[in-house]
C-alpha cells in the first residue's frame, strides 16, 4: 500500500499542506473540497485574502516536475476526482485535447466548448486564405474578419 506524503503548499507555508493523494489540510483540519465542473477545489486563505485552487494543480505544483514548463495538468485516467500523483501529468493544451478525444471525453469535431469553428474549418480557412479575401471567408464561416486574421497568423488555433 502506498504511503501518503505531505508537502507544504508554496506561498502558504506553515498554513496549508497538500498530500500525494490530493488531500488538503490546514494546521487544524482537513479542508472540504467543493466540486466545480468535476474538478475538486479548495479555498486557501492568507493575510485575510481567500483564493480558490484546483486540487490537481496543487498536487502537480508540489510533486510533479515540469522541466518543459507545460501549462496544463492532465488526469491520465480521465477521472477529474482522481488527484493522486500517478494519475497526473503536465501537458500542453494540444496534448490535453488529444488525450480527451482519445478517451472519448471530447468529440474531435467540437473539442472546444464554445468554439464556432471545428479543426477542419480552421485548416480550410488557412488553405483558402492564400487564394482569396479574408472578408469573404469571414462571411462564409460566420466569424469576424479579425478572427480570420488571427487564425491565418496563428494567434488563435496555434496548434492546427
Amino acid at each position: 500500500m502506498e504511503n501518503e506524503i505531505w508537502k507544504s503548499i508554496k506561498g502558504y507555508e506553515n498554513l496549508y499542506w497538500i498530500s500525494s493523494f490530493g488531500n488538503v489540510r490546514s494546521v487544524r483540519k482537513y479542508l472540504k473540497h467543493e466540486v466545480r465542473r468535476g474538478y475538486h477545489r479548495v479555498d486557501l486563505c492568507k493575510n485575510g485574502k481567500t483564493k480558490k485552487w484546483f486540487v490537481h494543480r496543487l498536487v502537480a505544483f508540489a510533486f510533479i516536475p515540469n522541466p518543459k514548463l507545460k501549462p496544463f495538468i492532465n488526469h491520465i485516467d480521465g477521472n477529474k476526482s482522481n488527484n493522486k500523483i500517478p494519475n497526473l501529468e503536465w501537458v500542453t493544451n494540444l496534448e490535453n485535447i488529444r488525450h480527451a478525444i482519445k478517451l472519448g471525453l471530447r468529440n474531435s469535431e467540437t473539442w472546444y466548448g464554445r468554439a464556432k469553428l471545428t479543426i477542419e474549418q480552421v485548416r480550410e480557412i488557412r488553405k483558402r486564405f492564400k487564394q482569396g479575401c479574408g472578408m469573404q471567408l469571414a462571411h462564409e464561416f460566420n466569424v469576424s474578419d479579425t478572427t480570420i486574421y488571427r487564425i491565418v497568423n496563428k494567434r488563435i488555433w496555434k496548434d492546427y
